[in-house]
C-alpha cells in the first residue's frame, strides 16, 4: 500500500493561454487539475463501469460534483478517464477559460505526458 500520493505538474500553452496541469495518483483515484483561471472551476467524477464482457464498450459514468453541468466538460472527463486503467476513478478539476471540443485532443496529450503509471 502506498503511503504518499505521486504528483506531477507542468505548464503548457493551450490557445495561447498558460495552462497548468497537475496529476496526482492515489491508490484508487487519479486527480487531474487543468487550470487557466486560478480557480477550482468545475469538478467532475468519472469512472469506467465494470465490464462483464471484455469486448463490450461500456460508456464511462460521469458526474458533475461542483459547478456547471455542461456536456463539454463531460467530454474532457470521458477522454481522460479512457486513458487510465479501469480500476482507477478520475476526479477532474477543470478551470479552463473555454471548453472547446477541439481542445480535447491537446488536453489528452498533456495528460499522457504527465501520467504516473
Amino acid at each position: 500500500m502506498e503511503l504518499c500520493p505521486h504528483t506531477k505538474q507542468s505548464v503548457y500553452l493551450l490557445n495561447g493561454i498558460n495552462t497548468e496541469i497537475c496529476v496526482i495518483k492515489f491508490s484508487d483515484t487519479i486527480l487531474v487539475s487543468l487550470n487557466q483561471i486560478n480557480k477550482i472551476g468545475t469538478i467532475l467524477l468519472a469512472k469506467q463501469p465494470p465490464n462483464l464482457f471484455e469486448d463490450s464498450d461500456a460508456t464511462p459514468i460521469i458526474s458533475t460534483l461542483l459547478g456547471k453541468d455542461d456536456p463539454a466538460t463531460h467530454l474532457y472527463a470521458r477522454a481522460l478517464v479512457e486513458q487510465i486503467p479501469k480500476q482507477y476513478s478520475l476526479v477532474l478539476f477543470l478551470g479552463l477559460k473555454s471548453h472547446i471540443p477541439e481542445d480535447v485532443k491537446l488536453v489528452v496529450k498533456m495528460f499522457r505526458e504527465n501520467m504516473l503509471f
